[in-house]
């Protein structure tokens, strides 16, 4: 149900109010996630994304997206300032923040829904915007503001008594078997001494938070499955994770976003081994979205190449993958089949990371 307050919101500023007293509001929709979040559009030009956080930590991190933002206005690379939807209104005390909505805009993950394969074009887009947000310039002090901290996974070695409390069955299967393997105890003990800060992160580049933008004539919907005829922009969103990190990091979180892709497409059948000719969305078919991404991001950050690791990537990939069986399985009561492929593969390819290597379409 859309938060009625969210319109409130929008009308105590200037610029909205204006807007919307003449577009006459036609539509508040709920789009929540972390955050309770509001589509608000209007008959004519107006739409807003409304985020409200409804507690401390909730507003505390709507405040961090804010704040993130406004940095990025300052240090970005003007294409990937370009990519960020302007902010609106903010009230930090209500926890609240407004930036404009994408009006012809889908989600990469609903664009790419109806399709057999990745859409090449718009993944070297968005490694394009991630090798300029990783050139981006930054200070010694935004260090200690943003944070560096490596992805959170090594806690999946020892949760906390007060977490397992509100573990459900699935999740409470999949930790066992994280905390049963050695290679994966060994890998999440060694996570420090693989993560190199040395650019700034979008920290959670995931398919839900790009954006594609498609030209006027073209099927378009908010939150509907739409097919991309034509492409003119590519947004970025869900700035609360930014940080200094790992490059490495950002590439594995859309690329096992690819990984997911293939891995639902495997049969489902418990009674018998995966087959991953019969995928309907083979992993091959997805190698050049995979390259494209990744020649995007080399030609918007050319001084990375000589640090990118192919085999360090596919590590990163491996957490990344875990990360997704945890927050799939908080919703499950069993661990579903998909997951447990997917935990499959992250052990697998941190035992060997080479051979993640051939299954991507790697260049050594």
């Amino acid at each position: 149900m859309a938060n009625p307050r969210a319109l409130d919101f929008l009308q105590g500023h200037s610029e909205t109010t204006a807007k919307l007293a003449v577009d006459q509001l036609v539509t508040v929709t709920d789009m929540s996630r972390r955050n309770e979040n509001t589509m608000v559009v209007g008959r004519g030009t107006s739409g807003y994304f409304v985020k409200h956080g409804a507690d401390w930590h909730r507003r505390r991190t709507v405040a961090d997206e804010y704040r993130n933002i406004q940095f990025l206005s300052r240090a970005a690379h003007p294409d990937l300032s370009a990519a960020i939807p302007p902010i609106i209104a903010h009230d930090p005390e209500g926890g609240w923040l407004a930036t404009r909505l994408i009006r012809d805009g889908a989600t990469f993950r609903n664009a790419v829904r109806p399709r057999r394969t990745v859409l090449v074009g718009a993944s070297r887009r968005v490694g394009s915007l991630a090798g300029a947000l990783h050139a981006s310039s930054f200070q010694a002090a935004d260090v200690e503001q943003l944070g560096t901290q490596p992805p959170g996974v090594g806690r999946f070695l020892r949760p906390s008594g007060a977490a397992y409390a509100e573990f459900s069955p699935a999740t409470i299967t999949f930790l066992t078997a994280v905390q049963s393997s050695p290679v994966f105890g060994e890998s999440l003990r060694s996570l420090k001494s693989l993560w190199q800060p040395t650019s700034l992160l979008h920290g959670d580049l995931r398919w839900d938070n790009i954006v594609l933008s498609v030209p006027d004539g073209d099927e378009r919907a908010a939150g509907r499955v739409v097919r991309v005829k034509s492409l003119s922009r590519v947004w970025l969103i869900d700035w609360e994770f930014l940080q200094v990190g790992d490059p490495h990091w950002d590439l594995a979180c859309f690329i096992a976003e690819i990984v997911w892709y293939w891995l639902a497409s495997l049969p489902t059948d418990a009674e018998r081994p995966p087959d991953v000719s019969s995928a309907a969305r083979p992993i091959a078919s997805q190698q050049p979205a995979i390259a494209a991404f990744l020649a995007g991001h080399r030609a918007a950050y050319p001084d990375f190449a000589s640090r990118f690791d192919c085999c360090q990537l596919v590590v990163w990939l491996a957490m990344r993958l875990l990360g997704g069986v945890y927050e799939r399985t908080q919703r499950q009561r069993k661990i579903d089949r998909t997951c447990v492929l997917a935990l499959q593969l992250a052990e697998n390819l941190l035992h060997e990371p080479s051979a993640g290597v051939a299954l991507l379409g790697l260049e050594q």
